[in-house]
């Protein structure tokens, strides 16, 4: 295998400190600010600067879709207030065997606002939504989803 000489970005530690990793002998450390740092605190390689990959909190399938780009600044928090997001649950029905109703915002369920993880959280509201509903009920159906949308608020 080959050795890298460079590093990368892993998670946030808290405290202000993250998490980063050299790719030549694979040590982690943690520091409140790598850039100017030319060698591994570890092995001592030279740096040849940051392997640019995916985040931990950006899923795969967000990544291969968006790439290091947007909308993936506004979960990593480095979005503009101007171009600050939420999530939402939308849904929709079906009555008999007419056509589904148009997305709408379901009001029962809260927006959340696009931070790391935040997905997460949005993931346990569309389960409960799901769950609300009797699946026998064969007179009106129920889908929900979820998607991001530009705050409304922002002023």
């Amino acid at each position: 295998m080959t050795k890298l000489q460079k590093w990368r970005y892993v998670e946030d530690g808290g405290d202000s400190l993250c998490i980063y990793q050299c790719l030549s002998c694979r040590g982690r450390f943690s520091t409140d600010r790598l850039h100017d740092w030319l060698h591994c605190p570890r092995c001592g390689v030279h740096w040849e600067g940051e392997h640019e990959c995916r985040p931990h909190a950006v899923p795969r399938w967000a990544w291969d879709r968006y790439g290091p780009h947007s909308p993936w600044e506004l979960v990593l928090g480095r979005g503009t207030p101007a171009t600050a997001a939420e999530w939402v649950i939308l849904c929709r029905t079906q009555w008999f065997d007419e056509p589904w109703s148009d997305w709408t915002v379901d009001t029962d369920s809260p927006s959340l606002d696009v931070v790391e993880r935040s997905w997460q959280s949005v993931r346990g509201y569309l389960d409960m939504c799901r769950g609300r509903h009797e699946p026998g009920d064969a007179t009106v159906r129920f889908e929900y989803r979820a998607t991001t949308r530009r705050k409304a608020n922002i002023v």
